[in-house]
């Protein structure tokens, strides 16, 4: 299995902090942000990953390296322009097509059960299986509706 992991953006509410670095590569106890999802990856077994990169390509590079310190492999891939998510997707398509694949944002840390995930999605044949939390204090997230487990509808911020 094979990972993508999302470092291309701006950054811009945590603007001045990412005028000379990605928000990814931000250090958060002594770690970048993106060297705790690769290390998360790499508790799953998912050795082989790629990385976006656009805005301060090289932060993300010096945060990484070749992933070797954080237990994966890492590829780059460099986006001209922001392609948004499905363009970093079909700009990285050689790397991730004929293989199951997981995206994963570079500015977050989790401790969800990415196996249960994987499972939900192999159970149902998924195309894609999107892994997402309640908004319990409705805060600005796009807002998601789904029925028995199939999306249903993506829509703007509440």
């Amino acid at each position: 299995m094979k990972a993508m992991i999302l470092a291309a953006g701006y950054g811009e509410r945590l603007w001045p902090l990412t005028c000379d670095r990605t928000k990814p590569a931000l250090p958060v106890l002594g770690k970048p942000l993106v060297g705790y999802v690769a290390e998360y990856l790499a508790k799953y077994g998912i050795e082989d990953v790629i990385v976006n990169l656009h805005h301060q390509p090289e932060s993300v590079r010096r945060a990484l390296g070749d992933g070797g310190d954080f237990g994966v492999r890492l590829q780059y891939v460099h986006e001209p322009v922001i392609l948004g998510t499905s363009g970093a997707l079909d700009n990285a398509r050689a790397f991730l097509e004929d293989d199951t694949f997981v995206v994963v944002n570079g500015k977050l840390i989790t401790d969800l059960d990415l196996n249960a995930a994987l499972e939900t999605h192999r159970q149902r044949s998924a195309l894609a299986t999107l892994v997402r939390l309640r908004n319990e204090k409705y805060e600005r997230f796009s807002v998601v509706e789904s029925r028995e487990g199939v999306v249903s509808k993506l829509a703007g911020m509440p």
